[in-house]
């Protein structure tokens, strides 16, 4: 009986010796397939990151940037990213960021390139701050964005008056304030001119641009005949052939005048009735101050009915003929006649 039990308990001590040896070694099998695998995977991720090239830093911004603004380094925010997926206008250098301006409105998360900034106007002459209020502004314009005037005729011909201005100040949605150069500012007041001049003919209005740094748009309006001479002898204006285009103006005036004729000769026709009811009331009232005033001598007549006297230096009293009133009277009279002659000239 004993045995038979040492028996059992040999085959059951071979039995498990025989199991264990198989388990370890399957699972041994299994961990050198599993190694295997695992070696082949990072293989393939080496070769993949061997692909990539090594981790080099970009930037991109932390917070809604818009177009026209100064790029400032608090607005940078650095990133990894693999060499390989850099393009041309990549940039991993900050200081070449840093100044410059950004050309579109850029939101968190986008990584800055090359074709997304500009420098800012290196325009060097001397410039003034100039207001200017006309027909259309684009709903959307802020402080900071870049804009161009232009003006239109009647025909549908359209005029480039300035390009790539930036906008300083901007009031009721409407009136913007710009830097201009001494020849801009003479444009810009030969433009008004033919806006007050001929407002039924033309119009004025400014287009936005959406990427500021896009400023391809040449301005060829030239100014007005009568400026030209001006333009020529102002020792502040250096670029006389930005202003003047003689043969151009002749064809905005050909096509101002003909478009603006009728309306000219109405509005002209009113003022100039109203200057001569103005000055034939004048004439009437001198008439009857007159009249009421001096005896049949032409005689200024005091209070009393008689003749005006004056007492001489000698203590004689003699009559006196003051007529220095009426002499500064038909002075005036006399200018303004002048002056209703000349605009009549004018307007024929």
């Amino acid at each position: 009986m004993k045995k038979v039990l040492l028996i059992v308990l040999f085959v059951i001590i071979l039995g498990a010796g025989i199991g264990g040896t198989t388990y370890f070694y399957i699972q041994n099998k299994n961990q050198i397939s599993a190694n295997e695998q695992l070696a082949q995977q990072n293989a393939q991720v080496q070769a993949q990151l061997n692909a990539i090239g090594q981790m080099v830093e970009v930037y991109e911004v932390s917070k809604t940037v818009y177009s026209g603004n100064e790029i400032l380094d608090g607005d940078l925010v650095a990133v990894s990213v693999p060499a390989s997926t850099l393009s041309t206008s990549s940039v991993t250098d900050k200081t070449l960021l840093v100044g410059k301006h950004y050309r579109v409105d850029i939101k968190p998360g986008t990584i800055l390139s090359l074709d997304m900034l500009m420098d800012e106007d290196t325009d060097t002459a001397a410039k003034f701050p100039y207001e200017i209020t006309l027909n259309s502004v684009p709903v959307s314009t802020v402080v900071g964005d870049y804009i161009d005037i232009r003006m239109v005729l009647a025909t549908g011909e359209e005029y480039t008056v300035l390009t790539h201005k930036k906008v300083e100040r901007l009031l009721n949605d409407v009136t913007i304030t710009i830097n201009v150069s001494e020849e801009e500012q003479a444009i810009l007041i030969s433009l008004f001119n033919d806006l007050g001049i001929y407002e039924n003919g033309c119009l004025a209005y400014v287009t936005k641009y959406l990427e500021p740094g896009n400023s391809d748009s040449i301005a060829f309006y030239p100014v007005q005949h009568d400026m030209e001479n001006f333009i020529r002898f102002n020792p502040n204006i250096e670029d006389t052939t930005r202003c003047i285009n003689e043969t151009l103006r002749d064809h905005i005036d050909e096509v101002l005048l003909k478009y603006t004729k009728d309306d000219n000769t109405t509005q002209s026709s009113a003022f100039m009735s109203a200057m001569k009811t103005q000055l034939t009331g004048q004439l009437a009232a001198q008439q009857t101050w007159i009249t009421d005033n001096t005896d049949e001598d032409e005689n200024s007549v005091g209070e009393n009915g008689g003749a005006s006297t004056s007492t001489s230096a000698d203590g004689n009293t003699d009559e006196s003929t003051d007529t220095s009133t009426d002499q500064l009277f038909d002075q005036k009279v006399g200018e303004a006649t002048d002056q209703l002659e000349q605009d009549l000239e004018a307007i024929q």
